[in-house]
């Protein structure tokens, strides 16, 4: 049997608000979170943030690091599957 791609509809994006009550913080500390590259990074859509449920939930399994180790974390993921 054929193996299902991943349509638009099935990608889970989250806004600010969202995230923050999942980490219980204020919108505002997440927005900072954000600009200090401690979160992994978010799709702007028309001036807002959003961020992929998988990527936060695979970001949270692999201990919050900041963006650019969770980055480098994923590429080594990445290559490994190559």
């Amino acid at each position: 049997m054929a193996k299902e791609n991943t349509t638009p509809s099935e990608i889970q994006l989250i806004s600010c608000k969202t995230l923050s009550k999942r980490m219980d913080l204020s919108t505002r500390q997440i927005q900072r979170l954000d600009k200090l590259e401690l979160l992994p990074k978010a799709l702007r859509i028309a001036g807002s943030l959003r961020w992929s449920e998988r990527t936060i939930q695979d970001w949270i399994k692999k201990g919050c690091p900041s963006r650019k180790a969770f980055e480098a974390m994923s590429k080594e993921v990445q290559d490994d599957e190559k």
